[in-house]
């Protein structure tokens, strides 16, 4: 029997039986990305009855969303649990449910879907929705904590920082917004000086941004983590000296090439950190604002989250 495309070597038979069983909760954020999801959800609605699965939608509304996803999955008890939204409705939904053993699937639907890259899925949202209710194949996600708050993909101070602060300012969304904000983010970046602390070992840096890495690129394409690797329970401290409209360029087809060189970058890997700013600033976790510091307090979190992954036999999850 050949395998198909979600990599199952199952009947369309048991693939029924399967998800008639199945018990699902799809969290939606209805504004990520400036996209209407009315299509999506009316898709999932037909798909859900085609195969009799029992199903439920919240909605986010920004406002205490972490404990209403933790209640409801607890009232619910889904079998999986769909993020349909961008990177920061996944890190909403890792935090709400992690500990609780339940798998969690990432449909890219937001301004920036930087965890695409790391998340082996389909070439559409739809696609990788099909793919990601037939599939059981799941992974350990590593969480970060950072002064207390999970992060799943990436969190920053610096340049990037400001960007995703004036973009929430904002009303308008999707990707032209954020290409606005990134050009005059270059424009108008400051330097800092930091003083790490990475596993007892210390280090003194300058740059104009400084990130905590999980995952591997922006979501605008910009690679900025080599090692990047989610599942390796290892983040990546990364200092960039200075970024220009050259640096984004080449960072941007960075895909095609097997190493991208930055100016007066330095990765530093980890499991436990400390680093002291040169004053006070924006910090950004997975696109969201976490507040202003002058300190931050890294650690790998001993709470994974199990994802499903997209994959056939020949595709593999994450880099190895």
């Amino acid at each position: 029997m050949k395998y198909d495309k979600m990599g199952m070597c199952l009947s369309k038979t048991i693939t029924y039986i399967l998800l008639e069983a199945m018990k699902v909760l799809y969290v939606v954020n209805p504004i990520s990305g400036g996209k209407d999801k009315s299509y999506f959800v009316n898709n999932i609605n037909d798909y859900c009855y085609t195969y009799g699965i029992d199903y439920e939608f919240f909605y986010t509304s920004g406002q205490n969303d972490i404990e209403k996803i933790r209640r409801r999955t607890a009232a619910f008890r889904p079998d999986r649990v769909f993020s349909i939204g961008g990177d920061g409705t996944f890190r909403t939904i890792c935090s709400a449910i992690k500990g609780m053993g339940i798998p969690v699937a990432y449909i890219p639907l937001g301004s920036a879907n930087g965890m695409r890259e790391d998340l082996p899925s389909g070439d559409s949202p739809w696609e990788s929705f099909e793919m990601l209710m037939a599939t059981y194949y799941t992974r350990q996600l590593d969480v970060i904590t950072i002064n207390g708050q999970d992060c799943i993909h990436v969190a920053d101070v610096g340049i990037n920082a400001q960007l995703v602060k004036a973009y929430d300012q904002d009303k308008n969304r999707g990707i032209l917004t954020y290409a606005k904000y990134l050009f005059g983010a270059v424009r108008a970046q400051e330097r800092y000086r930091f003083h790490i602390t990475v596993d007892g070992v210390k280090y003194e840096k300058k740059g104009c941004m400084l990130a905590i890495a999980n995952g591997t690129r922006y979501g605008s394409g910009l690679t900025f983590n080599l090692k990047g690797n989610p599942f390796d329970d290892k983040f990546e401290i990364i200092v960039v000296g200075r970024i220009n409209l050259g640096t984004l360029i080449r960072a941007g087809w960075s895909k095609f090439y097997d190493e991208v060189r930055y100016e007066n970058y330095s990765s530093i890997s980890g499991r436990e950190a400390q680093i002291s700013i040169s004053r006070q600033t924006t910090l950004q976790i997975d696109g969201e604002i976490g507040g202003r510091f002058d300190t931050l307090d890294i650690r790998m979190s001993s709470e994974k989250v199990p994802v499903l992954i997209c994959r056939t036999p020949q595709q593999g999850a994450g880099r190895k």
